[in-house]
């Protein structure tokens, strides 16, 4: 009677030891799972850069954290020069394939964990680098231009250079500034407006009180 009582004990639990491990896996696979539709939803599907909904959803959030942290943030705007014309000369695969390695550049430059690149829409990035000064932001974006222009892509119906280069408006926020996210992302817009009026391949940062 006591060797069939434990060897009932022990069938037992083992199917409890059994059970237990068929659930964690279940639970493991669902939480990989909710995981990756997560990433999915908030990653750009050709260039593999974070998308706008992912933007929309974190960018107060950094704001706020950068604040605790008393940290500054440097955002940027950057625009592909006449990506219109290279996508008309050499095809939209072409096009497809410019926009990935841009992409993937913006992507190697991160060196803070929240650092972002965003695919904005079409051929149109935003840029964050958490933890910079206002001169450090002057010197980031300048880098910023320099390493898609050592991609050296070839664009033959570019108006002055003969490859892939891109505009850049920056702006640095301190961490006492009072602006919302409409109003830097506005001034970004504008420093890039200005890039481009003053020729393009170049970065523009945006200097007036921003407090």
């Amino acid at each position: 009677e006591f060797v069939r009582a434990a060897i009932y004990l022990f069938v037992l639990n083992l199917a409890g030891v059994v059970q237990s491990v068929s659930f964690d896996k279940e639970r493991k696979a669902n939480f990989n799972k909710t995981e990756f539709l997560r990433h999915m939803a908030q990653t750009d599907q050709l260039t593999g850069a974070e998308n706008r909904h992912k933007f929309d959803e974190r960018f107060t959030q950094l704001l706020s954290q950068a604040k605790n942290d008393n940290l500054g943030i440097a955002v940027a705007i950057v625009d592909i020069d006449w990506f219109k014309q290279y996508n008309d000369h050499y095809g939209h695969f072409a096009g497809d394939e410019c926009l990935i390695r841009v992409a993937q550049a913006f992507l190697l430059m991160k060196r803070h964990p929240l650092d972002s690149c965003i695919r904005f829409g079409g051929e149109e990035f935003i840029l964050i680098k958490y933890g910079v000064s206002l001169e450090q932001s002057a010197v980031w974006g300048q880098k910023v231009i320099d390493t898609i222009y050592q991609l050296n892509i070839p664009h033959a119906t570019a108006n002055d250079e003969q490859r892939i280069t891109v505009s850049a408006g920056v702006i640095h926020w301190h961490p006492t500034s009072s602006l919302t996210r409409t109003q830097l992302m506005t001034l970004a817009d504008e420093a890039l407006y200005k890039a481009k009026e003053n020729g393009r391949n170049q970065v523009q940062l945006h200097l007036s009180k921003t407090r």
